[in-house]
């Protein structure tokens, strides 16, 4: 799907949509088949002939008929901006005199998969996934912030799987903490969306291309990008209201429609129940330290005779499952 793009408009001719920054401006079928005759050859002077060939296809009507849908699209562009952009010229016909750039941008293919993994079992989490969820059903942008090593993505991927179900073209990750190049990252998403792109403005193309969507992509470790975060969320947000974005990140990204639900450590059970295994256990951050090591240490178990070391190591990492 060919999208021109001028000044601060983009026009669709496929779909007859003209747009200024991201809203919709109201243009009638003629003057939309005209103005994607002026934009297909910017520069040059098209003739009231080939302009009313274009737009009234074997048929013969007044040329009054093309001034008033030629005025119909200046207004569209803005007055005065419109009248800028297209020219008269006297005894032959109209020229579009505003630089356009046009680009192609392929939909992501119906049969490419979500990219969405399976992630660990969750442990001590489920009051946090549900608050999370709540928000996303709220909320289109929201961010998971905490300390490295907290648990962040986990979390997300848990409630990405869960959430999925509400999204038609279902939930994608995509790990910013692989691109060292924040000017990468539109190219990166596009790619593992599947979107074909042939435009120098990848952002606009693939926002272009996921217009009609109805997915939640996970950006994961967008601490190292914040503000080309920021921006592409909101552009995409702003293109395709289909779309939900959960991120997660060591900083909020500041960005218009962001909701932040700050992620704390795991609990910790205090001194007094460190006496004895059983009241150790019932701890999240204690019963993930047991699933860890038993996945590395097979027949390891928690009993009274180590129960007070193990809550020291847990209480020494302050709750954080990887630090």
């Amino acid at each position: 799907m060919k999208t021109y793009c001028f000044g601060e408009h983009q026009f669709i001719p496929e779909r007859q949509l003209l747009l200024h920054g991201t809203t919709p401006v109201r243009i009638g079928g003629r003057a939309a088949d005209i103005l994607a005759a002026l934009v297909e050859r910017p520069g040059q002077v098209l003739t009231k002939d080939e302009l009313m060939a274009r737009a009234w296809p074997g048929l013969v009507v007044e040329p009054a008929n093309l001034k008033v849908n030629v005025a119909a699209i200046r207004k569209a562009l803005g007055g005065e901006a419109g009248e800028r952009s297209i020219i008269a010229v006297n005894g032959r016909g109209y020229r579009f005199a505003v630089p356009v750039e046009a680009w192609t941008a392929t939909p992501p293919t119906a049969l490419r998969k979500p990219s969405l993994p399976v992630g660990p079992p969750l442990i001590g989490r489920a009051e946090a996934a549900a608050h999370i969820t709540r928000l996303l059903g709220q909320h289109r942008l929201v961010t998971i912030i905490g300390t490295g090593g907290v648990g962040k993505t986990s979390l997300a991927i848990h409630v990405a799987n869960l959430a999925a179900e509400g999204y038609r073209h279902g939930a994608w990750l995509l790990d910013f903490g692989i691109i060292s190049d924040p000017a990468c990252i539109a190219g990166a998403l596009a790619a593992e969306l599947g979107v074909t792109v042939q435009a120098d403005d990848i952002l606009a193309a693939l926002a272009q291309a996921l217009r009609d969507w109805q997915a939640l992509l996970v950006f994961d470790c967008c601490e190292q990008a914040l503000e080309e975060t920021a921006r592409i969320a909101t552009r995409l947000l702003d293109a395709a209201p289909g779309l939900g974005i959960l991120a997660t990140s060591r900083e909020a990204l500041r960005a218009r429609q962001e909701r932040v639900y700050v992620l704390p450590p795991l609990e910790l059970p205090p001194y007094s129940a460190c006496r004895t295994a059983e009241k150790a256990r019932a701890f999240p951050a204690i019963q993930l330290f047991l699933e860890r090591a038993a996945a590395r240490a097979g027949g390891f178990s928690l009993d009274d005779s180590n129960v007070a070391e193990i809550c020291a190591i847990c209480r020494t990492l302050d709750g954080v499952p990887w630090r």
